[in-house]
């Protein structure tokens, strides 16, 4: 596996997403193996979930990112994700280790993009699985 990504659409875990934005669901996790970085894959991964949950009959999709982690930022952006008008947030983060599973937390931007856009046909030259 070379990257993965997860769509969550339960209530969010945080007060402050439940109460702005109610019924949208989270796209979290996106990740890369660093060999296979800025070669496309993100993009595709977010492009697949964004059309899976337009499927579902959602409107609209939000994530959280850290700002120090630029290049994700500039990911979502590029993206039409728009950083909401409510500031800043504390998330948690879940670690599953051998050793046990603790709980972190970070402060994370929001970001949130309309669904209703038209858009881009999927690329034929990558294969996405489980989605």
């Amino acid at each position: 596996m070379i990257g993965h990504i997860y769509l969550w659409e339960e209530p969010a875990d945080e007060k402050a997403l439940r109460a702005n934005l109610r019924g949208v669901p989270l796209i979290m996790n996106l990740w890369v193996d660093p060999e296979y970085r800025r070669q496309g894959i993100g993009t595709i991964l977010m492009e697949a979930s964004e059309r899976r949950l337009r499927l579902r009959g959602h409107r609209r999709v939000a994530l959280g990112v850290d700002t120090e982690n630029k290049e994700a930022v500039r990911l979502y952006q590029d993206l039409a994700y728009i950083r909401w008008e409510h500031g800043e947030i504390e998330t948690h983060r879940d670690h599953f280790l051998p050793t046990g599973h603790f709980v972190t937390t970070e402060t994370c931007a929001i970001f949130v993009k309309c669904l209703t856009e038209t858009a881009r046909p999927p690329r034929a030259d990558h294969h996405v699985q489980a989605l």
